[in-house]
């Protein structure tokens, strides 16, 4: 099943499962910016708290999209 299309050096959503995957990813990573930002107390605290799980969730959608295109 395509969920996800080749384009230039990323890959886009070419189903609705895509997008609701996308979708998905994006809520997930502004409730965990919401979260760290709280407690943080400074602006690179929230970026060095936020830097694992934004590139944790970047590598789990170009894994996704190079394994189902």
């Amino acid at each position: 099943m395509a969920m996800y299309q080749r384009w230039g050096i990323s890959h886009r959503p070419i189903s609705l499962l895509g997008y609701i995957l996308d979708a998905s990813l994006v809520v997930f990573s502004l409730s965990i910016a919401v979260a760290i930002d709280a407690n943080s107390h400074s602006a690179s605290d929230t970026l060095i708290g936020i830097f694992p799980y934004a590139a944790t969730i970047f590598l789990l959608r170009d894994w996704l999209a190079r394994n189902f295109r």
